[in-house]
């Protein structure tokens, strides 16, 4: 089982794509915003975040996602999470913020639900 935080990142249709992989938590979820705030220097305004692979979330994972979707509304940007895992969706609905953030099912939902904004 992969214990730490990695990610892939890459660009389609003018979207940052980054892919989690591993447990997100109190020791590691910086890095997230670290690595958006990077991208949104050199760029970047609209991100699909592909979460299918990361195994775990706990509050400081969700406070990081919670800050920086907050952080791209007032820019102007905007964040997708995509292809939730059942253990990120889970903590999502327990905590009702599912409906703070923008979810689709795939990547080309994302881009397609963008597009028509």
């Amino acid at each position: 089982m992969l214990d730490r935080l990695e990610f892939t990142t890459t660009k389609k249709d003018g979207h940052t794509i980054i892919e989690i992989r591993g447990e997100m938590d109190v020791y590691n979820s910086f890095e997230l915003k670290n690595l958006m705030e990077e991208l949104s220097q050199n760029g970047s305004t609209k991100f699909i975040l592909k979460m299918g692979a990361l195994s775990y979330i706990d509050s400081s994972g969700l406070g990081a996602l919670i800050n920086q979707q907050m952080r791209l509304q007032k820019s102007g940007g905007e964040m997708f999470l995509v292809s939730l895992s059942d253990q990120v969706r889970s903590v999502l609905e327990l905590t009702k913020m599912h409906s703070f953030f923008k979810i689709s099912g795939s990547e080309n939902e994302a881009l397609s639900a963008s597009s028509a904004a």
